[in-house]
């Protein structure tokens, strides 16, 4: 499956030219969340439903990315286009910025944090049911685009992605308030949908009055699948240098962001001192322990023999502290090795404060 919607991976071309890939162990096919056999392991590492895998979230589309999806012909498509025709035709969180939230799965999703990827109540209505695939994969947002339980280079790869997120989301709201004005639905669904003394995507409340609907939508009212419609033709057509004059130096900035975290996702370089980091023993048995150190979700294995060696990383140059391991233990560590042991904070760059808390979240959007 591909790591970029068709769209994204257009305009994101021109921005990193270098193709960016997926992380391969957060197999969406065949959940690395839903899958072994050690039931103690399971019980802690916090394994999804398989009903659900992590997919017990409701995405909020953009109206340019909601028009994609109407304009999807493929049989392949079809069970997402008809969801968001069901969401649409439900007039619950339908505005022209897009198809929103609902305030019962908001506050649903809010009250039951610990639900995450468990609850059969939470699962997005594009999930498709036989092979346990998305509906909206080709068009789906910032998000589930960004979103992946685990990350070949652990702390490191996640950071890439916040900030691919956060570079997305400014575009993603940029273009929406662009399509808007573009169609221009008068000044009164303007003045709804832009309130002074409110700054967010969606309005703070899905559920409208009749007269607060026809407010949002002015022009448009009744034609809603036709304005998304043409909010995805409109986008279809800008070039990078448009879309970067929409979202202005905020979108810059994170384009900015993004480079140099790109740069740091495709270089290894093992600082000139370690630490022992921050991380949770999840499982131990005779010959070998599993740690998890950026993420609960993404824990790794190693033989009792190297945990073992982990207290000689104590702020002395890396250099010395592998000669010292490798005449005291007789274990000669390799620089791929250790710099694996720092991408998933395992081992720090920095001693970590004592009160600094253990990341324990099992993965919420």
């Amino acid at each position: 499956m591909g790591a970029l919607p068709p769209l994204y991976a257009k305009w994101l071309s021109e921005i990193i030219p270098d193709e960016i890939k997926g992380e391969k162990h957060a197999t969406c096919d065949n959940c690395a969340m839903c899958s072994g056999s050690n039931a103690e392991a399971k019980k802690t590492i916090g394994f999804y439903n398989p009903l659900t895998k992590c997919c017990t979230y409701l995405p909020e589309l953009p109206n340019f990315l909601v028009g994609r999806i109407l304009l999807d012909s493929d049989p392949a498509a079809a069970f997402g286009k008809q969801g968001v025709e069901a969401r649409i035709e439900a007039k619950e969180a339908i505005t022209p910025f897009g198809v929103g939230k609902t305030d019962k799965f908001t506050k649903q999703y809010k009250d039951n944090p610990k639900e995450f990827g468990q609850n059969l109540e939470l699962r997005c209505p594009h999930y498709i049911e036989e092979g346990g695939l998305c509906g909206i994969w080709r068009n789906r947002n910032s998000v589930c685009m960004t979103w992946f339980c685990k990350n070949e280079r652990g702390q490191v790869s996640r950071e890439f992605w916040k900030v691919m997120h956060e570079f997305l989301n400014v575009l993603e709201i940029a273009l929406t308030h662009w399509c808007v004005l573009q169609l221009d639905p008068g000044t009164d669904s303007l003045a709804y949908l832009f309130p002074l003394s409110y700054d967010s995507f969606f309005p703070p409340k899905s559920t409208l009055e009749p007269e607060v609907y026809q407010q949002a939508w002015g022009k448009w009212l009744g034609r809603e699948k036709e304005f998304y419609i043409e909010c995805a033709q409109l986008v279809e057509k800008l070039s990078w240098q448009q879309i970067a004059e929409a979202g202005g130096v905020k979108l810059e900035a994170y384009r900015r962001l993004l480079e140099a975290a790109n740069q740091k996702r495709n270089t290894k370089t093992l600082p000139p001192a370690l630490y022992k980091g921050r991380f949770n023993v999840v499982l131990q048995v005779e010959t070998s322990v599993m740690v998890s150190g950026y993420s609960p979700l993404d824990p790794i294995n190693m033989p009792v023999a190297l945990h073992d060696t982990l207290d000689y990383f104590d702020g002395k140059a890396v250099e010395k502290t592998l000669e010292q391991i490798r005449q005291e233990k007789n274990l000669k560590l390799s620089e791929g090795l250790v710099q694996k042991l720092v991408d998933f904070g395992i081992l720090a760059e920095k001693k970590p404060e004592k009160d600094t808390p253990y990341n324990s979240s099992f993965g919420e959007l």
